[in-house]
C-alpha cells in the first residue's frame, strides 16, 4: 500500500509539469517531409517568429519555416528539403507561460531526426487562416507517380461533414489525386463561410505520407474587429542599470484584431529619447494573429535620477502604450543585462516593489546599512538597520604614533638638558 501511495504521489506531481505546456514535434521526418510543431498552454507573452531556430547537431542551420498562432495555439512548419538525414533540434527562446499559478519562462527544445527514404510529397503552406477561398500547393517528390488523397475534419469514410460544407463547387472535387514525379499542384478551396467561424483540419495523405493542415475559417456575417494592436507587457516599471551603462528589454506588439495592418511607426516619449533606441523604428506590415519582436536598447547617464515615459505604437489614429519607469543608480550591480529580481553578486537586489513593502528604510548621508541593499522603484533600501558610519582606524594609529613621537622628543629634550645642567 505504501509503494501503491508513494507512486500516485509521484504522478500527481509529475503530471502538473507534463502538461503545463504542450510541444508537440515528432520524432523522425522523411527526407524531403514538411515540418510540422505544435505549442499550445496559457502565454503570457506572445511567441515570435524570430524568437526560433533550427540546429543540426549543436551548430545553427538555416530553415525555411513560419509561425502562426490559430485557435489559441501555435503552429510551425518548415521545408525540410535538402536536408540531410541527421539529428536536428528546434530552440523556441523565452517562452513565457502561467502554469497554475506560477509565471514560468523556459526555452522549449525538441530533437527530432531527418531519417532516410524520401517522403512522397510536400505541402505549402503548413496552416491556413483566413476568411477567403484559399490555395494548398502540394509537389510528388517520388521518382514514380503517386495518389493523394484528402478528406475534411475528422470524418468517417463515406460522410460528409459540416466542414466540408464550407467548401464550394471550385474546389478540388475528386477525393484521390494523380501526381506525376515532380508535378506541382495547386488545389483551390473556395470558401464559403457560415454565419460563425470554424477551426478543423485538412487531411492529405498518401501510402507513405500524411499531412493534418490547420485550416481556421471566419465566419461570413461576423462584424470583423476593428484594427487593433498591443504591446505585451503593457509596462516595464522597474528598468535599474547603473549609472553610464547600457541593457536591453524586449516587447511585442501583438495584432489583437482581424485585419493585417500596414505602416507602424514606434516612438519613446521625449524625455526617454536620450536614452533609448527601438530596433525597428517601424513595421512594415503585422499580420493578424501575429506579433513582432521589439528591442529597447537603453543607455543611462552619468548622474542617478529616473525617468518615466511611454513606449508608443502608432497606425494612422490607432495607437497602443507601454509604460517605462528608468532608474539610473550609482554602483547599481544587476546579475546580468536582463535580470531586475535576482540576487546580484555583491549581495544587493533589485526589485519592482517599494521600499515600504520589502520591509525596508532609507539610510540618511552619513549612515550605512548593515544589512542587505535593495535597489526598489523608489530608491536605494536597507533591509537591515541604519547606523553610523563608523570611521576608519588608520586615523587612530597615526594619532598614536604622533603622540609616541612627540613624547619621545620632550623626554629627549628634558633628558638633555638635564645633563647640560650638570
Amino acid at each position: 500500500m505504501k509503494e501503491k501511495a508513494l507512486i500516485n504521489l509521484f504522478f500527481i506531481l509529475l503530471i502538473p509539469s507534463i502538461f503545463a505546456l504542450g510541444f508537440e514535434v515528432k520524432s523522425g521526418f522523411q527526407e524531403g517531409e514538411t515540418f510540422f510543431a505544435k505549442i499550445s498552454g496559457t502565454f503570457i507573452e506572445p511567441i515570435a517568429k524570430e524568437d526560433i531556430s533550427f540546429y543540426r547537431g549543436h551548430v545553427e542551420t538555416t530553415f525555411v519555416y513560419d509561425l502562426m498562432k490559430i485557435n489559441g495555439a501555435y503552429y510551425i512548419y518548415a521545408q525540410l528539403a535538402e536536408k540531410q538525414p541527421e539529428n536536428y533540434s528546434i530552440l523556441i527562446e523565452g517562452v513565457k507561460y502561467q502554469h497554475i499559478n506560477q509565471i514560468i519562462e523556459e526555452d522549449l527544445v525538441a530533437n527530432f531526426t531527418i531519417i532516410g527514404g524520401r517522403a512522397d510529397f510536400t505541402i505549402n503552406p503548413g496552416f491556413v487562416s483566413t476568411k477567403n477561398s484559399f490555395y494548398l500547393t502540394i509537389q510528388n517528390i517520388q521518382d514514380s507517380q503517386i495518389e493523394v488523397s484528402r478528406e475534411f475534419g475528422q470524418v468517417e469514410e463515406g460522410e460528409s461533414n459540416f466542414f466540408e460544407s464550407l467548401f464550394g463547387s471550385g474546389t478540388v472535387s475528386e477525393n484521390t489525386l494523380s501526381l506525376f514525379s515532380g508535378e506541382i499542384r495547386d488545389l483551390f478551396f473556395e470558401v464559403e463561410p457560415e454565419n460563425y467561424s470554424y477551426f478543423d483540419f485538412v487531411t492529405l495523405s498518401s501510402e507513405n505520407t500524411q499531412y493534418e493542415i490547420p485550416i481556421y475559417i471566419f465566419g461570413k456575417d461576423l462584424k470583423p474587429k476593428e484594427k487593433a494592436f498591443e504591446f505585451r507587457p503593457g509596462e516595464m516599471d522597474n528598468i535599474t542599470l547603473a549609472t553610464g551603462s547600457e541593457t536591453r528589454r524586449i516587447f511585442y506588439l501583438e495584432n489583437t484584431g482581424e485585419e493585417k495592418i500596414e505602416n507602424i511607426s514606434l516612438t519613446v516619449s521625449d524625455r526617454l529619447k536620450p536614452f533609448i533606441t527601438i530596433f525597428p523604428e517601424n513595421i512594415s506590415e503585422l499580420e493578424f494573429n501575429s506579433s513582432k519582436k521589439i528591442t529597447l536598447l537603453i543607455k543611462s547617464e552619468n548622474i542617478s535620477f529616473e525617468y518615466s515615459g511611454q513606449l508608443t505604437a502608432k497606425h494612422e489614429g490607432l495607437y497602443a502604450y507601454a509604460s517605462l519607469f528608468l532608474y539610473f543608480v550609482d554602483d547599481y550591480v544587476p546579475l546580468n543585462d536582463f535580470t531586475d529580481t535576482n540576487d546580484s553578486q555583491d549581495g544587493s537586489s533589485a526589485t519592482s516593489k517599494t521600499c515600504a513593502e520589502i520591509n525596508g528604510t532609507f539610510c540618511g548621508e552619513e549612515e550605512i546599512c548593515s544589512g542587505k541593499t535593495m535597489y526598489p522603484r523608489d530608491g536605494i533600501c536597507c533591509v537591515g538597520t541604519c547606523g553610523e558610519e563608523k570611521k576608519g582606524s588608520t586615523g587612530s594609529i597615526i594619532g598614536w604614533i604622533l603622540i609616541i613621537i612627540i613624547a619621545g622628543f620632550l623626554v629627549w629634550f628634558f633628558i638633555s638638558k638635564y645633563k647640560k645642567a650638570k
